[in-house]
């Protein structure tokens, strides 16, 4: 069976932008660990010099009511808070099972965490020897921007076919023709 060009050339224009999409949204995925790495990389630090771990955290606030904001928590090796940035319906945020004891002394954990049903964060925990420290922020600004990026390279994807197929379709049938084979 031989595959037409105009087909071929559909498939691949549509595989790059594909391609384009996925690294586009990985870099805005990606890009949402800074905030909560230096969050926690700053706490560690309080920690290291000595300073408790209730006071090494950030400004307390409650997500439900702001959920665009940054925060840390300090957990104990048992996982209990020790000290929070945060509260989750009136108590301390507690990642799922495995979230901490995933990070290594010198090993970071980097997960996506949904602690509730509108709520998705990006989190970053980071193992002291002593303290596990959660730095974590919300997705909706980066997920808003990859809806506009989807957007944006969806109507360039359909505009470039429109303009490809249109071209193909207007050409004098022998120049098509050589073109084509």
């Amino acid at each position: 069976m031989k595959v037409k060009t105009p087909l071929l050339i559909a498939i691949i224009i549509t595989v790059i932008f594909g391609a384009v999409y996925v690294i586009g949204q990985q870099v805005l995925r990606r890009g949402a660990n800074n905030e909560p790495t230096k969050l926690a990389q700053a706490t560690v630090a309080k920690l290291k010099s000595g300073v408790a771990p209730r006071l090494a955290v950030n400004s307390t606030f409650n997500l439900e009511a702001d959920n665009d904001s940054s925060f840390v928590v300090v957990y104990d090796k048992a996982g209990r808070v020790l000290g929070s940035g945060a509260f989750l319906n009136n108590a301390y945020p507690i990642p799922p099972k495995g979230v901490l004891t995933s990070a290594t002394v010198g090993h970071n954990n980097k997960v996506t965490w949904q602690p509730a049903t509108d709520l998705r964060l990006a989190t970053v925990v980071i193992n002291t020897g002593n303290y596990y420290v959660l730095g974590a922020r919300s997705l909706k600004l980066s997920e808003e921007f990859q809806d506009v990026w989807l957007f944006t390279l969806a109507s360039s994807w359909a505009t470039s076919m429109i303009v490809i197929f249109t071209t193909l379709w207007f050409l004098p049938s022998r120049l098509a023709k050589r073109l084509l084979g």
